[in-house]
């Protein structure tokens, strides 16, 4: 048994808490020391952290993190910044160091958009939808694995969020995913307000319909707490797109999905900040971690379904048209 599949193995699935076709499972620790480090929007309320473009005339796959703190900062896989000259997703989860300066890896996710709106990024209450991270996952795997560097099929990223607002009636003049939200937000809402994190719970196995989806789980239950919702709304707004589906995923459907995550053997990779990043990608499966020495700061998997959002022929014409506006570099 490895390291990895020993830290899986060590939580357990709760009573699974339902909203409509949204479903949690979930994982329950005993694990009760608080975290050293502040979430993003921790960091954020007490201004230890400033997170802008890497230059005045910017790069669209990095951005530039001060950490003034006197403690680490952690920034989400998938969790979305708003501002300066364009919207950014967060490629992996990243732990920064306190009292450091460093680069994070980013997808943009605002395609028609390159000139400054504020100075600064601000934490918005999103996360790139789990459909969305779960491709950008498995490309960046792929960018890491061929020695490329932390980057995302930008292209994938754009043709995503372009196929989903156009599913959800959402287009905005700059392609923002933040429009996708926006304009179901108080849809949204009622999944937010229905489905609710329960005592020590560090983690959860998140179906929509009768298929599990993915996975988020955290060494700390506070860290879940205070992440709950974000990422709860990335899987939300892809329920929203299926309100007829009445089915449910059962407790051994989360269980068999945890048992193949745990029997992976991903690689290692030095992290951005602090710790080791680990990734595998296998067919229907990718993973992503950031561990710390023995804890897992935080670890994300999703079951990839293979039909969502591919296009024969690549970009649709609406996606051509919108190419002459966008950077990748």
């Amino acid at each position: 048994m490895t390291k990895f599949s020993e830290t899986m193995g060590a939580w357990k699935l709760g009573n699974p808490v339902s909203f409509r076709n949204l479903t949690q499972f979930p994982l329950l620790g005993d694990v009760t020391l608080q975290p050293d480090y502040l979430t993003l929007d921790d960091a954020a309320a007490l201004d230890y952290v400033r997170i802008t473009e890497v230059s005045e005339g910017g790069r669209v796959p990095r951005l530039r993190l001060e950490n003034t703190g006197p403690k680490p900062v952690l920034l989400l896989d998938g969790e979305q910044l708003v501002g300066a000259k364009q919207n950014r997703v967060l490629n992996l989860t990243v732990l920064a160091p306190a009292d450091k300066t460093i680069e994070i890896p980013v997808s943009c996710v605002e395609a028609g958009r390159w000139s400054y709106d504020s100075p600064m990024f601000m934490a918005s209450r999103h996360t790139h939808f789990a459909e969305g991270r779960a491709r950008k996952a498995a490309s960046v795997s792929a960018s890491m694995a061929y020695g490329r560097g932390r980057y995302s099929d930008q292209g994938e990223v754009w043709q995503g969020i372009e196929a989903k607002a156009s599913r959800m009636l959402s287009e905005s003049p700059t392609a923002a995913m933040e429009s996708v939200y926006q304009r179901h937000e108080a849809s949204l809402d009622h999944y937010l307000s229905s489905i609710a994190a329960v005592d020590g719970q560090a983690g959860a196995v998140f179906a929509i319909g009768g298929r599990i989806v993915g996975v988020d789980l955290f060494a700390h239950p506070s860290t879940f707490s205070r992440l709950f919702h974000k990422l709860l709304s990335g899987y939300a707004i892809d329920a929203m797109e299926m309100p007829g589906s009445d089915r449910r995923a059962g407790v051994d459907a989360a269980r068999g999905f945890l048992d193949q995550v745990a029997g992976c053997a991903p690689a290692e990779y030095p992290a951005v900040g602090l710790g080791t990043d680990l990734r595998y990608h296998d067919g229907g499966l990718t993973v992503a971690a950031l561990v710390r020495g023995e804890e897992p700061v935080h670890i994300c998997a999703f079951a990839l379904d293979p039909d969502r959002d591919r296009q024969p022929g690549g970009f649709s014409r609406a996606s051509a048209r919108a190419r002459s506006r966008r950077r990748t570099v």
